[in-house]
């Protein structure tokens, strides 16, 4: 019978990973603590020892990019380009703060698209305040906090319906590109259409119809 003793002292591991990398980094411990477990095994066993490999990291985890199109910087990559309409610091995202004046705004409906929502949005905040332009995540906050009664919106449907918008001629909406994060705005013709979105709000349109239908 063979005894075998292994003492480890003084042993401190530390190890700092990404939350998403933590399984890796779990699996090449484990490969590493067997490796220096597998010449004792072999005494036991009265067998040559076998040849220890040492477990590389995955690329995944040192960054190296070119071995791994998921390493570190590609994915910072990734996020960056994520937040660049403003959807992936979406929950991040503060509201625009003013009181609303009913009076001169009315309030959107329920049936407006989210397309008209997003466009409500940035009239009103242009009228309130100076900021003509904002993230689609900034829209997404101000209208569910100011409007949220006319149903809550969702910042990757703001996005995805203001760039289709922004493909029509004339287009209601364009993109700065150049502000971190992209920023949308209010092009003429949105404009127009956006005071059109507020007559209807204060109710100026459905009074307008009874109007005519009573006289006829």
């Amino acid at each position: 019978m063979a005894t075998i003793e292994l003492l480890v002292e003084k042993f401190r591991l530390r190890v700092t990973a990404d939350r998403d990398e933590i399984p890796q980094v779990t699996a090449n411990l484990a490969r590493q603590f067997a490796g220096m477990l597998e010449p004792a095994a072999g005494l036991a066993t009265n067998s040559p020892p076998r040849k220890v490999i040492p477990s590389s990291p995955s690329p995944e985890v040192n960054g190296n990019d070119k071995e791994n199109g998921n390493s570190n910087e590609t994915r910072k990559a990734n996020r960056k380009n994520a937040r660049a309409d403003g959807v992936g610091a979406a929950s991040k995202s503060e509201p625009i703060n003013y009181v609303h004046d009913s009076g001169n705004w009315g309030f959107p409906q329920q049936e407006f698209t989210t397309l008209e929502k997003a466009v409500y949005v940035l009239y009103i905040v242009e009228q309130m305040t100076t900021k003509t332009e904002l993230p689609a995540g900034v829209i997404t906050a101000t209208f569910n906090k100011h409007y949220k009664q006319a149903g809550q919106v969702r910042p990757s449907n703001i996005s995805k319906y203001l760039g289709a918008a922004r493909s029509q001629r004339p287009s209601p909406v364009d993109l700065n590109t150049t502000a971190e994060p992209n920023a949308w705005f209010l092009t003429s013709e949105g404009k127009k259409i956006a005071e059109q979105l507020v007559m209807k709000s204060r109710g100026l349109f459905s009074e307008e119809k009874t109007k005519t239908n009573g006289a006829n």
